[in-house]
């Protein structure tokens, strides 16, 4: 009786039968028919993504690496896919998977495209630079080198902190300097008199999100709502790697960014009291000369500046010490007061909280002009990626001495 010719093989094969004539055992003949039929199976396959034939290949569904990568994509779609690898998505992905209800957080793929939206304003708002004065800006990460700096160091800072499941919403999102966002970390707003200071959180149950976001979008919407999403977001900005971009401070830094900011996001929240006490400050102090404690004070520029950042950090921690609802008495009696000295002391009244507030939260030292100046340019360097040299008379930062 013969033997199987594989190596290392002593089965018996019997002398009549289809396995004698190959001289295999029946182990053996039947692998040899099923790769004979995947063979032929395999002779009719197509890859996936360019339709080539791979029958010579042991590949199963694609030609190549490359056709592999197009092919295990979620979205096929080339602009769809610069859309979500691009890092304002990054970005809003980190908020949704750092927040305890994940893809609750959201009311809806709206929430994602008006973030993003935040993110383009945010980016537009730093003047990203590479050159500043003829001298390069290094950023605090080598590895970054080679991207552009951010001038201004602004965040989108959350009303309700996102780590102890405030909303990602535009309602909860604040575009705020980054500086003032550490200095609140993730304390919880607790105002019982004015609840709209105390954010937007809501007692769901947490969705996970075990995987990207844009696969679990997928999973979780339509087709349909998808594609609304990334129509919505629109095309992103690039930067190539290396480009130089350079910065004029005589052309862009005669202004007041971050009184300016707050009066814009002021208006996007739809803050109205908040926002009239503001523009009624300003008109009333803007340039003129006020005898407070003995002394004849000048309202210069970057003190309404620094009255802004006030806000700001009281908006964004709720205001728990009552500034903004006192600032908000003063102004309704300075502009309704039947007595003048009741609009006189509310006047004073406003300017001596200012000047505690300033002095306790963010270190201003009042004492002498000269001192004052000093602390607010301290101030403006943690604003500022370059810290100004002098504040000019008019009270604007500056960089560089005119000649």
């Amino acid at each position: 009786m013969a033997i199987c010719c594989r190596k290392g093989c002593k089965e018996n094969i019997a002398s009549i039968s289809y396995e004698y004539g190959v001289r295999l055992c029946y182990i053996h003949f039947n692998r040899r028919k099923e790769l004979s039929r995947k063979r032929n199976v395999k002779k009719d396959i197509r890859c996936k993504v360019c339709g080539a034939n791979f029958s010579e290949t042991r590949n199963n569904k694609f030609c190549s690496n490359k056709c592999k990568g197009i092919g295990m994509r979620t979205l096929k779609d080339s602009d769809k896919t610069e859309i979500h690898n691009h890092s304002y998505w990054l970005n809003t992905e980190g908020f949704i998977k750092n927040n305890p209800l994940q893809l609750n957080s959201i009311n809806g793929l709206e929430d994602i495209a008006n973030i993003i939206s935040l993110y383009r304003i945010k980016s537009r708002l730093q003047i990203p630079c590479s050159h500043f004065l003829k001298k390069k800006i290094r950023g605090n990460c080598k590895k970054n080198e080679h991207k552009l700096t951010p001038f201004i160091k602004l965040d989108l800072s959350h009303k309700y902190p996102n780590s102890k499941g405030g909303m990602n919403v535009p309602e909860n999102i604040m575009i705020a300097p980054s500086f003032i966002n550490k200095m609140n970390k993730d304390k919880i707003p607790e105002n019982d008199a004015f609840e709209m200071f105390n954010g937007h959180s809501l007692s769901k149950k947490r969705k996970d999100m075990p995987h990207s976001l844009i696969n679990s979008i997928v999973r979780n919407y339509s087709d349909d709502e998808v594609n609304a999403l990334f129509c919505k977001i629109g095309k992103l900005p690039r930067i190539k790697n290396g480009q130089s971009r350079y910065l004029n401070a005589d052309a862009v830094f005669n202004q007041v960014f971050i009184f300016d900011l707050l009066n814009a996001e002021l208006i996007r929240l739809k803050e109205r009291t908040i926002l009239y006490c503001l523009k009624y400050i300003c008109k009333l102090f803007r340039n003129k000369i006020i005898k407070f404690k003995g002394k004849r004070v000048t309202f210069i520029t970057c003190y309404f500046d620094m009255i802004a950042l006030a806000f700001f950090h009281a908006y964004l921690r709720g205001d728990p010490e009552r500034f903004l609802s006192r600032i908000k008495r003063f102004v309704w009696v300075m502009e309704n007061g039947k007595k003048t000295m009741l609009r006189v002391r509310a006047l004073f009244s406003s300017l001596s909280l200012f000047r505690r507030y300033c002095k306790k939260h963010l270190s201003i030292s009042v004492s002498d002009p000269a001192s004052a100046k000093e602390s607010i340019l301290d101030i403006y360097a943690k604003f500022f990626a370059v810290k100004p040299s002098y504040i000019s008379d008019e009270g604007y930062p500056r960089w560089i001495r005119k000649c």
